[in-house]
């Protein structure tokens, strides 16, 4: 594929870089008519219609095949295929703005009103007049373009409905009066324009509306305003208390700052050139602090960041790129725009499927917003454009080792070089740290310091630290073991800072310098101390007391309560002296160790949290290994929560040193957690090593069940075709070797991708197939699931009695095997079919059973989920009050989860009027 263009069909048709034959009326119809079905084959019959309507002349497939190559000509190849039905156009991710439009509108579709009204506001910037304005003559660009201009006024009325939400009335009135001008039969825009002209306190300009819009309707018509614009205008008459601006749910406000130092000094200038960016009038400002490892750039942006922090209501955002770490890669750019997707509040479920879609719903959210971003250690500019917020009002704060030439070419960066401290400030910095007597006494030895430290903060915080740890230490002896260590290394300790480290580090007992030297194998970003003692082989208690003694001397940080991370310099420090120093210490041994820490915990919380699930086959734990105790469903929450990124990081250590048999293990254990908290990208990056490690271990089943669960995370997603894949590549697996519950599980899984297509009818065969293999293979509780999933499937094709049947059938097995969650599940399926067989009263009952379940069980969501379906039945019954509440119930739940469905219910609850 050659560069990238811009297809541009929201308006007149054009192509951003292009060559001239797209001058021509026939080459930009086919265009048109290639780019309404984008990656798709349009048939040849099609492309005739749209070139010359009903009248296309003898010689018309030879014509068109001209019309082809004049296309190819000005696209480039391989843009155009020929296929045997027609052709083909390959449109790239972000090239045409029709698809962005409509990623855009769906992403909408899972948020809060605040993020979805900046969403459908992105979403209608991209128009510029009628779809394919031009080249509209002839079907089926014109029924495209009629699709496509129905779809944009649908947007615009319901980001007006937003709009009134957020109480944005008066600024709505002039825009929505433009929109009837163009639009003037649209009651849902004359409603909403009644709506901000009440709100506005025009009460009369509002009724003024009403008569206008009834006498059009009448007279261009012969017909009454629709029941829900009358209904909305006997509100007005009464100044109806419900029409007062709802009550908006709080905004999550990120404060993800790491602590301020209190000790800081110096850095005058530097911190004024910050401050005056403050009162850069700029669209976008960007400061890019760089400078060498150690010289203090983090400590410098942190705290001008808290300074500052009051001036940026709506938060402030803070990553670490790790651009420069020594454990592993930098960060992807589109793992760090789900970590600030996260850090904004946006809910997992919530995160759409592509990195574009990702970007934009990112820049969305702060388009309006004042956000302070920091962007730490980052490595170029590659990583950080895509982090950029693109609108006014926030500021954006970058650190690295490397000079950010480029961002200061295209972004307008204001460029901050970060020097070694002069003296005066070197020496408050140790004044500061180990107080003015003590400087006082010694001036000739501080200054020894400062000159063996050549003035850098971290050398410098480093040695304050043996001074304070031990307090009969001169401050000469300190300076002249310094200068000792420096005749063993580089004359320059900007390059080499060994002598520093090593003094600290030489001062070390024995345990906290072999597990110094073992944190070096860590994957990072952090360590807990129950992981430390894995990996060091030692009783917990030995390894808090080693780990507290590097905390001391600043080897190490315990950023939060029990947990520990290191500057990367340390690291790279850390893990060349594991190389150099084994005595006998096998780090291949302590890697192993690590990984079965982690293995054998994840393994715990995973059944905790899903005690129905076959547990993940593991060997004992390698000796020296001490699994964290984890005893509740919530224990094994915070653990996962607390480890997502350590496990992540794990999968990567495990699978680049060898042990192949972990990665498996790992993606096993992690599944449970990762599929229920909506992170189904990484459930689908964990998954796929599992199947090249599946494959290197020369392990179908493994690859099998890998390719299962990838399958589930693209299912989640959204990409049921790609689901699909891989739940074929698991079936073939399954059936190669014999498993006929590895087969069951994987027809379940066929089935809801079909039941997602809409193909019912295949689910159920899939699901019939599913019972009939645990049936073979005693399953149970797994028969019983299946059985409730045939019973579902039949409800939606109608087959409402055959649905309680099965379900009936799977009623008593759940209940006799104690599986609380299934019975309930059951109540659900069973429930869903005498509602749709109009007997209500039935439909109540088996809802409020399987309600009560869930509530035991803590599962909010389906209890959410239990309380919609109570309301529908409830309002097909025409008990419009139960309904209300049942819905109101179920938002107030989905408050809570910040779940996306909570949109579709205020809907429903807002119909009821």
């Amino acid at each position: 594929m050659g560069e990238a263009m811009l297809f541009r069909v929201l308006g007149p048709l054009s192509v951003a870089g292009a060559g001239p034959a797209l001058s021509a009326l026939m080459v930009r119809r086919l265009l048109a008519a290639l780019l309404c079905r984008p990656n798709e084959c349009v048939a040849v019959e099609d492309l005739l219609l749209a070139l010359w309507g009903d009248n296309a002349p003898g010689a018309a497939r030879k014509t068109l095949q001209v019309y082809v190559r004049r296309l190819r000509s000005a696209l480039g190849e391989p843009r155009i295929l020929h296929e045997p039905a027609g052709y083909r156009i390959i449109i790239q991710p972000g090239e045409l703005d029709s698809a962005e439009f409509a990623q855009l509108v769906m992403a909408a579709q899972n948020t809060d009103p605040q993020q979805a009204s900046t969403l459908l506001a992105d979403a209608i910037n991209l128009w510029r007049s009628n779809a394919y304005e031009d080249v509209r003559d002839h079907a089926p660009i014109a029924d495209e373009a009629r699709r496509l201009d129905e779809e944009r006024i649908r947007v615009q009325a319901w980001h007006a409905r937003l709009q009134l939400d957020l109480g944005r009335h008066a600024e709505l009135i002039p825009h929505l009066t433009k929109l009837i001008e163009a639009h003037p039969y649209r009651e849902d825009l004359r409603g909403h324009l009644m709506l901000a002209l009440y709100r506005s306190g025009r009460q009369t300009d509002a009724l003024e509306v009403f008569r206008n819009t009834r006498r059009l309707l009448d007279e261009e018509l012969g017909v009454e305003p629709g029941p829900d614009l009358q209904r909305l205008h006997e509100s007005i008459l009464r100044a109806d208390p419900s029409l007062a601006l709802p009550k908006r749910p709080s905004t999550t406000v990120p404060r993800g700052l790491p602590a301020d130092i209190r000790s800081f000094v110096g850095r005058h200038k530097h911190l004024h050139t910050l401050d005056e960016m403050l009162g850069d009038p700029s669209p976008i400002v960007i400061s890019a602090i760089s400078g060498s490892a150690g010289v203090g750039k983090t400590a410098l942006a942190v705290h001008w960041a808290h300074a500052v922090a009051d001036r940026f209501p709506d938060g402030q955002l803070y990553i670490n790129l790790r651009g420069f770490d020594p454990a592993g890669p930098p960060v992807d750019p589109a793992d760090a725009i789900r970590h600030l997707l996260d850090a904004l509040g946006v809910a997992p479920q919530r995160i759409p499927a592509s990195p574009e879609a990702q970007g934009t719903l990112y820049r969305s959210l702060l388009s309006d917003r004042r956000v302070l971003v920091v962007l730490d250690n980052a490595r170029d500019a590659q990583q950080i454009r895509p982090l950029l917020p693109g609108t006014p009002g926030c500021l954006t704060l970058i650190t690295s080792r490397n000079q950010q030439t480029s961002l200061v070419a295209t972004h307008g960066a204001r460029p901050l070089m970060l020097d070694v401290l002069t003296e005066s400030e070197a020496h408050d910095f140790l004044t500061a740290r180990l107080g003015h007597h003590r400087i006082a006494a010694e001036p000739s030895a501080a200054a020894d310091i400062i000159a063996r430290c050549a003035r850098l903060p971290l050398a410098l915080a480093i040695a304050a630290a043996q001074c304070t740890t031990r307090p009969s230490l001169s401050l000469a002896a300190l300076a002249a073991e310094l200068g000792e260590k420096h005749a063993f290394t580089s004359d320059d300790p900007l390059t080499d800072l060994h002598g520093v480290f090593s003094w600290s580090y030489d001062q070390l007992t024995q345990p906290a310098a072999r597990l110094f030297r073992l944190l070096g194998l860590h994957p990072g970003p952090d360590i807990s101390a129950a992981a430390a003692a894995s990996l060091a082989g030692l009783p917990p208690v030995q390894t808090i007391a080693s780990l507290s003694e590097l905390v001391e001397v600043h080897l190490l940080t315990e950023h939060a309560s029990g947990r520990y991370t290191f500057h990367d310099l340390l690291r790279a420090y850390a893990a060349e002296l594991n190389h150099s120093h084994r005595e006998g210490d096998d780090g291949q041994i302590a890697v192993r160790r690590l990984l079965d820490h982690y293995v054998h915990t994840a393994r715990a919380a995973s059944g905790l949290l899903n005690p129905t699930r076959t547990p993940v086959g593991v060997a004992k734990p390698h000796p020296g290994v001490h699994p964290e105790d984890l005893l509740t469903p919530e224990d094994a929450m915070v653990w996962f929560v607390s480890e997502h990124n350590v496990l992540l990081a794990a999968v990567r250590l495990a699978a680049a040193t060898g042990f192949d048999r972990q990665v498996c293990q790992l993606a096993g254990t992690l599944a449970v957690y990762l599929d229920w908290q909506g992170h189904w990208h990484d459930l689908a990056r964990v998954q796929g090593a599992a199947i090249q490690a599946a494959v290197r271990l020369d392990d179908p089943h493994g690859q099998a069940t890998a390719h299962r669960m990838v399958a589930r995370a693209h299912h989640c997603l959204g990409d049921n075709d790609l689901a699909h894949g891989h739940l074929i590549a698991a079936l073939q697996l399954f059936q190669q070797i014999g498993d006929p519950s590895g087969q069951a599980n994987t027809h379940m899984g066929l089935g809801m991708v079909c039941s997602a297509k809409g193909d019912y009818a295949e689910s159920l065969r899939h699901n019939e197939q599913a019972f009939e293999l645990f049936e073979v293979a005693g399953s149970p509780a797994a028969s019983a699931r299946a059985l409730n999933a045939m019973g579902y499937v039949s409800a939606h094709l109608g087959r409402h009695e055959t649905a309680i049947e099965y379900c009936s059938k799977a009623l008593p097995r759940t209940q006799e095997l104690h599986d609380r969650f299934g019975e309930a599940c059951t109540w659900d399926s069973i429930g869903f079919a005498y509602h749709h067989l109009a007997e209500h009263e039935e439909a109540i009952a088996c809802y409020i059973k399987s309600l009560k379940l869930f509530k035991d069980l803590g599962d909010r969501l389906n209890e959410a989920t239990i309380l919609d379906h109570l309301g529908e039945t409830f309002l097909a019954q025409g008990d419009r009050r139960s309904a209300g509440e049942s819905w109101q119930q179920a938002i107030e739940i989905l408050l809570e989860l910040h779940h996306p469905n909570m949109g579709k219910l205020r809907e429903k609850l807002k119909a009821l009027g």
